[in-house]
């Protein structure tokens, strides 16, 4: 017994020899004073397999095993609106809150393999927080098949506030991910009263660069960028008044200062290489302070462009496989005529 005793109590009516038991007791049972025993390396399974062989002991060491058992994925994919008090949920927030909205309808989800299996849910980009959109899009794997407009139906019966689901796309095995699909984010603004509109259409058709000064995480310095760059399409937007009152009463711009308010829209090409953000493409094209005072909303996600310039909806799953079907056989012919080429290279290069 070489350690002192100490007792954490209030100290007023402990029983420290009780607690001189109590600690040799369980150190008895511990096996306290009994010398450790030099245990003998453990023999490596793949200790007689050669480099290739114990690389794949070693992946096959690494792969989770697969706990549950799913049916063959039937890919959907489905428009929704994120309007009203969800334009403020942020886009991991969202991530957690549509697969309740299956849930409650019954819809049973496939879920990813690995060590924490999540709902295979598939996101278009990722929305700013507090601008709404009218056409978000999801694309999900599901358990069981089900038509696309029976799963809307179901889906809008228990969906929240704000989150209205439009359409959607049965979708084949063969067809494109969603992030392989979008192309353009379209986007509408409202910029306040007695902006000069003109201005910036005249600066956007110019030939200079519109440099935004893009602040940096923290006290980051920042980056300038060239919005130009990212922008392919401006235009003022004139609806009908039909249309203009549905999607101001949807987008929550129907105030007594809306109709005074010019509303335009642009459209942002959506790469890896990463884009602009639209409040950046208002800010150099009128100003910070248009940028901070003008409504924003993404009104359209777009699949690819036909070589004419239209636009194909993510959601027209023919169209869209008719343009892979295009690239696919333009990569079989270049594939096809590239050893037709090497000889006449090779030939050309010995006579020189």
């Amino acid at each position: 017994w070489k350690d002192k005793l100490i007792c954490y109590d209030c100290g007023v009516a402990c029983d420290m020899e009780g607690l001189k038991e109590e600690r040799l007791y369980y150190l008895r049972r511990m096996n306290a004073w009994t010398p450790p025993v030099e245990a003998a390396p453990a023999a490596r399974p793949d200790a007689d397999l050669d480099a290739e062989g114990a690389r794949e002991a070693r992946k096959r060491r690494r792969t989770p095993p697969t706990r549950i058992q799913q049916s063959e994925p039937h890919r959907v994919r489905l428009r929704y609106t994120k309007l009203g008090r969800v334009a403020y949920l942020g886009h991991l927030d969202l991530v957690r809150h549509l697969p309740r909205i299956f849930r409650r309808a019954g819809v049973e989800l496939n879920y990813s393999l690995g060590f924490h299996p999540k709902p295979d849910l598939s996101f278009g980009p990722a929305l700013g927080l507090g601008i709404p959109s009218l056409g978000e899009l999801l694309d999900v794997k599901l358990s069981d098949r089900i038509d696309a407009a029976e799963l809307v139906r179901r889906l809008q019966k228990v969906t929240l506030e704000g989150i209205r689901w439009t359409g959607g796309v049965n979708l084949g095995t063969n067809d494109r991910a969603l992030g392989r699909v979008i192309s353009r984010a379209e986007f509408w603004a409202a910029l306040p009263a007695g902006v000069d509109v003109p201005a910036g259409f005249s600066l956007w058709h110019g030939a200079e660069p519109i440099k935004v000064k893009r602040q940096g995480e923290g006290a980051g310095v920042g980056r300038m960028i060239d919005v130009r760059r990212a922008v392919v399409m401006l235009e003022a937007l004139a609806p009908t008044p039909a249309e203009g009152a549905l999607a101001r009463d949807e987008l929550g711009w129907n105030v007594p200062e809306s109709p005074e308010r010019t509303l335009i829209r642009f459209q942002l090409a959506v790469s890896t290489e990463g884009s602009a953000k639209p409040i950046e493409v208002l800010e150099g094209l009128w100003g910070a302070d248009v940028a901070r005072d003008a409504w924003l909303a993404r009104a359209h996600l777009w699949g690819d462009a036909l070589p004419d310039g239209t636009l194909i909806d993510a959601l027209d799953s023919e169209a869209l496989r008719a343009v892979t079907l295009a690239a696919a056989e333009a990569d079989r012919i270049v594939a096809a005529l590239a050893p037709l080429e090497t000889p006449t290279e090779t030939a050309s290069t010995l006579s020189a």
